[in-house]
């Protein structure tokens, strides 16, 4: 898998097969079937996993989120790679390109 330092702007990500998610009020608790392991989203974390189930890339998911939250890019772009390398290395979400 590849660290987010070499990921792209057109490098996409997809929810993986072994993870089931619920929402509510704004929050998604995401669930590693195969580990057994529950994973808590923010609002921001929430929104980023809406649109990894589209199977958007790195440069989608900053270029909405700039539209939609009153931070710098260059924040968005930081804590968005962090939380997809962290979802990434904990099998949840699968890197493509």
């Amino acid at each position: 898998m590849p660290s987010s330092a070499s990921w792209s702007s057109t490098t996409a990500f997809r929810p993986s097969e072994q993870v089931g998610a619920t929402g509510e009020g704004g929050r998604t608790v995401l669930l590693d079937y195969a580990g057994g392991q529950y994973y808590g989203l923010d609002e921001v974390g929430t929104r980023i996993w809406e649109l990894v189930q589209g199977g958007s890339t790195l440069a989608t998911i900053v270029d909405r989120l700039e539209a939609e939250y009153d931070a710098p890019r260059g924040v968005l772009q930081a804590d968005a790679s962090a939380l997809l390398a962290e979802l990434a290395a904990r099998r949840l979400v699968r890197v493509e390109g």
